[in-house]
């Protein structure tokens, strides 16, 4: 009806990721996968990028919350890959972010910052604030578990000014 089949793709994609977010926090995670299944097949088909990059990242999320981290790597590896043949900037940050959540979550220091200190490079050339607070704020966050105060205060600050000019043009 719209006479735009991507748009049309993009409009019933945003309804299933809404569906899926509802699925996750009822606690029905195979459904909320199923749906994002679903609706990776059909941005695969209408080869919509976007839509596919950001499905991978709500699967990841899903996997990682059932536990199965493994395939969550693989799922982000998958992004990267994507995103790699594209030139996508942004979800190869997206990509270097969620790896790096993994390992963080894993314990992985040091792989997890080499993942976010990526991710924050990334973010500093597409100059979305919202991202390179996040940014910040990951390799922040892990260089103090790592016991690197000073530059660990640094990257927190910088989160923090991004944060307040961002709720200040709110």
């Amino acid at each position: 009806a719209c006479g735009k089949k991507n748009g049309c793709e993009g409009f019933a994609s945003n309804a299933v990721v809404g569906l899926a977010k509802i699925c996750k926090i009822t606690g029905e995670l195979s459904k909320a996968l199923e749906l994002l299944q679903e609706d990776l097949n059909a941005a695969l088909r209408a080869n919509q990028h976007m839509l596919i990059s950001r499905t991978l990242r709500e699967i990841a999320d899903v996997q990682l919350q059932m536990g199965k981290v493994e395939q969550a790597r693989a799922t982000y590896n998958n992004m990267l890959e994507r995103a790699e043949t594209r030139r996508d900037r942004k979800a190869l940050a997206i990509a270097y972010g969620g790896l790096g959540n993994i390992e963080e979550q894993l314990g992985n220091l040091e792989e997890a910052r080499e993942m976010y200190e990526k991710d924050l490079s990334l973010c500093k050339e597409t100059r979305i604030d919202s991202a390179l607070g996040r940014a910040y704020g990951n390799v922040g966050r892990v260089l103090s578990k790592l016991e690197c105060f000073e530059e660990a205060e640094e990257l927190l600050k910088k989160d923090l000014e991004i944060m307040r000019n961002q709720s200040d043009r709110a």
